[in-house]
């Protein structure tokens, strides 16, 4: 007997293995196969990117190809039923299940072009192959179908995730159908709809935030642990005067039918509580829900979600589009919520959301703003979110803003003690004293990011000077201890006021200290060495402050703030080309050279993410052989200047080492 055959160690060995390890398992002899293959067929993941419309996904097309078998049989051997191989032997292991609807959308041409390459669609070959050719053609099924003809074969099924699913009129039967048989024994749901046709661009118009949500909703056991139901922006459907009175007059009928003609106003309110009270009662209380997620819109109705607040006793983290003066309301109702998520918020909804947690949310450590595109007069200052910073009693934990300015940067640093997780876009407000003061006294501190990520960046981002980042004790000559040393796996910051005489020339050719071609009144001023070698002194303390954090997996000093979209971004070369300017350039900085001491960053074993981004480093062959080396773990590194002294580092990373993702830094993005 083997260890797999004890099934007990089998799943204990499975639980540990990714899903490709799996599949490698179950390839090794039929003991295996049998042990781990009921493992792998437990989570059906999230099915790679369609390159193109036409093709399909090999395992949906099993499952096409399952669904039109049973009609087939239904229709034409109706004395005995038919047995799916496939979804009746596979279905019942299903744990966990994500569909994109547009992945169920099959195409007939690709119906003759795909092949089972994965181990689950190759499992369910089988089932397209057995189709009697001689049997008459059946409708092409819907999505829809297919994805109930899928679910009628999960009974096991814990966790759903249907993702860009279709939400109009014509939808409501397949949500019934989903909400009835489905999610009840669900302990994980999340469906988000599209607002846009597969390859279409028209917008959608139908109901579903009146009608879907409440749906899905109503039918959610108190086993349900997560919920995320995420909507688009919705188009509302114009209405012209023609229709609108003939929905008033349909209204009508439709009270009269159930009114009866003689019902006063007060009958009418009574019927009307009676409906809502009978709704209420049978609707279980979501005892183990503990996230709950909705972006509504603006022009979405959230009323039902907010009053499904009043079932979830034991919600911990809440994330909704916008907070106006029912969520406040309704908020009171959370007393053990601790995170809270809000996408799109304004002035007025800070303002409420402080006083929200000021005197309801107690136990809230944990916050994600985001800020939407709204009018002059909504616009949020500092002090709305000085006032929601101020408002947190009982610590921050984990911050996620989009900007710091002056008055929420000094709020911000009176949370050092419980801080362990700060990520901010844009930071004019945020000096290097106080990243000081957190870093040296936060204990708790795993991720610290004040560089926005991404295309188009604000440069408005401030910098720690690299005496403040290095904290020397002069008497020993080396940096003081911080308490985040041991914690901290995420560093992304600029880092500068380190001398670099060796840089005489910019990014784009001129010479440093001389204004550029049409900023002649611009002041350019170039850090001086106070003493020969003081640079590289500098840098060496900065390289033994980074060698300490010994968990770091991010390192990012750098980051692309370059912006394409502005024409007066734009600068002449020495050679008459039009390039971005090299605002925001990082000219003192480290230069991440052997030379300088990079070796001393060798202790970062689990480094994995290296940004150097519009840093004017020297990164040669021996660094990068270097980097492959002292790093095992190094999957990404971004900002090689390969239009200057970077490019044979490029090339040698890329011919050696194809398995580390490299992004250059370009002239042109």
């Amino acid at each position: 007997m083997s260890t797999v055959d004890i099934p007990e160690l089998a799943d204990l060995i499975a639980s540990c293995l990714s899903h490709h390890d799996l599949t490698v398992c179950i390839r090794v002899n039929k003991a295996w196969n049998t042990a781990f293959v009921t493992h792998l067929w437990r989570t059906v993941p999230t099915p790679a990117p369609l390159t193109h419309p036409s093709r399909c996904d090999p395992l949906h097309l099993a499952i096409r190809s399952d669904f039109l078998a049973t009609q087939r049989q239904k229709e034409h051997l109706q004395e005995r039923e038919y047995s799916s191989s496939f979804l009746t032997t596979y279905g019942p292991c299903i744990r966990h299940l994500t569909m994109f609807q547009l992945h169920l959308k099959v195409n007939s041409a690709a119906l003759s072009e795909s092949s089972f390459s994965s181990s689950q669609s190759t499992a369910a070959a089988n089932v397209a192959a057995n189709i009697d050719p001689c049997l008459p053609s059946a409708p092409e099924p819907t999505e829809q179908q297919l994805l109930l003809h899928l679910l009628k074969h999960c009974p096991n099924l814990q966790s759903l995730n249907l993702l860009q699913w279709s939400g109009t009129d014509e939808d409501l039967d397949f949500w019934r159908t989903i909400a009835r048989d489905v999610i009840p024994s669900l302990v994980h749901l999340s469906v988000s709809f599209y607002d846009r046709g597969p390859y279409s661009q028209n917008h959608y118009t139908g109901p579903m935030t009146v009608s879907i949500p409440p749906i899905l909703i109503g039918k959610c056991s108190s086993k349900l642990q997560t919920l995320n139901i995420s909507f688009p922006t919705i188009a509302l459907k114009e209405t012209t005067a023609a229709e609108a009175d003939a929905n008033e007059a349909m209204e009508d009928v439709t009270r009269k039918d159930a009114l009866g003609d003689d019902a006063t106003e007060e009958e009418k309110e009574k019927k009307d509580k009676k409906e809502k009270d009978e709704l209420a009662a049978n609707e279980e209380t979501l005892v183990s829900l503990k996230l709950l997620s909705t972006d509504m819109t603006e022009n979405s109705d959230s009323s039902y979600f907010k009053l499904l607040l009043r079932r979830c006793p034991n919600l911990e983290t809440l994330h909704v589009g916008t907070i106006d003066q029912c969520w406040a309301q309704e908020l009171a109702e959370c007393n053990k919520l601790k995170e809270l998520h809000v996408s799109d918020n304004t002035g007025p909804s800070l303002r409420l959301l402080a006083d929200a947690l000021r005197t309801s949310l107690p136990n809230v450590d944990a916050l994600r703003i985001d800020y939407g595109d709204h009018f002059h007069e909504d616009f949020i200052t500092d002090t709305d979110v000085a006032s929601v910073l101020s408002a947190g009693r009982k610590g921050w934990r984990t911050l996620s803003l989009p900007n710091l300015e002056t008055a929420s940067a000094e709020v911000l640093v009176q949370h050092t003690a419980t801080l362990e997780s700060l990520e901010v876009m844009y930071t004019p407000g945020l000096t290097s004293a106080q990243m000081f003061q957190i870093l040296s006294l936060s204990p708790r501190l795993h991720t610290f990011i004040t560089l926005a990520e991404g295309e188009c960046v604000d440069p408005r981002v401030s910098h720690m000077l690299a005496e403040d980042f290095v904290d020397l004790n002069h008497t020993t000559n080396t940096v003081r201890p911080w308490p985040c040393e041991s914690t901290l796996k995420q560093f992304r910051v600029k880092i500068l006021g380190i001398p670099r005489p060796d840089v005489i020339q910019t990014y784009y050719g001129h010479t440093r200290g001389e204004p550029e071609e049409g900023n002649e009144e611009e002041n350019v001023e170039v850090l001086q060495e106070t003493y020969p070698g003081q640079g590289r002194e500098l840098q060496a303390h900065v390289y033994e402050r980074l060698s300490r954090f010994t968990r770091l997996k991010v390192l990012g000093l750098g980051h692309d703030d370059r912006d394409f979209g502005m024409e007066c971004n734009f600068v002449e070369t020495m050679s008459g080309e039009w390039v971005l300017g090299d605002r925001d350039y990082q000219y003192d900085c480290l230069e991440m050279s052997l030379e300088s001491g990079l070796q001393k960053l060798e202790t970062l074993k689990d480094l994995k993410e290296l940004d150097v981004f519009r840093m004017a480093t020297c990164v040669g062959v021996e660094e990068v052989q270097w980097m492959t080396k002292a790093w095992p773990k190094l999957a990404r590194l971004s900002g090689l200047n390969v239009e200057g002294n970077e490019v044979d580092a490029e090339t040698w990373l890329g011919e050696n080492c194809p398995e580390i993702q490299s992004n250059p830094c370009i002239f042109w993005m």
